[in-house]
């Protein structure tokens, strides 16, 4: 039972996270799945740091994407929002499983999946409902989902779920309105995809069998149990988070870090 992992970004992001990304999955989860990742840039797929040495498994493929100076603001984030339409026009496998391309595979997630499957789940993605955040949109709901891992099964609601998020999110390309929010207290940033992916859950949520996935598989704060870190823009501890996708696990910091963490947690 196999499943393939997808994720979209220009050649820059995937030269400074994105081959991490991969190189992350090619060593923690099973040969079997297959990986896709979708280019959205004018350059040739030769600027991709060491794109002749990737395993046969990793596929690279082009998708059409606007020139730079016809970009809008936060453009670059519809890149993973369209991820669903590029598996269909490009006839990836099902069930996929999208991640953004600044995440980092620390455990093989492949029975965590296979789980997901074989409970028939339709859709799966991290859900924040008590959050109440303005997105683009000027709706509290800019914050209710984290999009960075998105479980995608081969049902047809799954199919007719993405097909209006895709959809609707299109409408309002076209219309040239904001792509993103900066919120003027907390500074976090929301796109509009996220308003859309969570509007199609409150339609669809009675139709489809879905799975709010734990916090370890889709963790911003690094906790050393989690499977799956985002960097997310997360500053505090991005030091961490940079030392383990590099490949030192064990180094001094880590270990002071964790050691910190757990008294925090023994005395908190």
């Amino acid at each position: 039972m196999s499943f393939t992992v997808v994720t979209a970004s220009d050649v820059g992001y995937f030269n400074l996270y994105g081959k991490y990304l991969v190189q992350s999955i090619e060593q923690r989860i099973s040969n079997r799945v297959q990986i896709c990742i979708f280019i959205c840039d004018e350059k040739p797929l030769s600027m991709i740091s060491n794109f002749n040495n990737y395993s046969e498994r990793v596929r690279f493929i082009k998708v059409s994407s606007p020139k730079k100076d016809e970009l809008a603001e936060g453009a670059q984030f519809l890149y993973a929002a369209r991820f669903y339409n590029f598996a269909v026009q490009n006839r990836v496998p099902f069930p996929i499983l999208y991640l953004d391309a600044d995440m980092f595979v620390r455990k093989d997630i492949s029975k965590f999946i296979k789980t997901l499957i074989l409970d028939k789940i339709d859709v799966a993605f991290r859900l924040f409902e008590d959050r109440n955040l303005a997105g683009p949109t000027s709706t509290e709901n800019g914050a209710k989902v984290n999009n960075g891992f998105q479980f995608v099964n081969d049902t047809s609601i799954a199919h007719k779920f993405y097909q209006t998020v895709n959809g609707r999110l299109d409408d309002y390309v076209k219309r040239a309105l904001p792509l993103i929010h900066r919120d003027g207290v907390s500074g976090q940033l929301t796109c509009v995809d996220q308003e859309f992916l969570y509007l199609a859950f409150l339609d669809f949520r009675d139709q489809l069998k879905f799975s709010d996935i734990p916090a370890q598989y889709n963790d911003s704060q690094f906790a050393f149990g989690s499977s799956i870190w985002h960097a997310k823009g997360v500053r505090k501890k991005h030091w961490l988070y940079l030392e383990q996708r590099d490949g030192s696990p064990f180094s001094i910091k880590a270990i002071i870090y964790w050691v910190y963490k757990s008294l925090q947690r023994f005395h908190g």
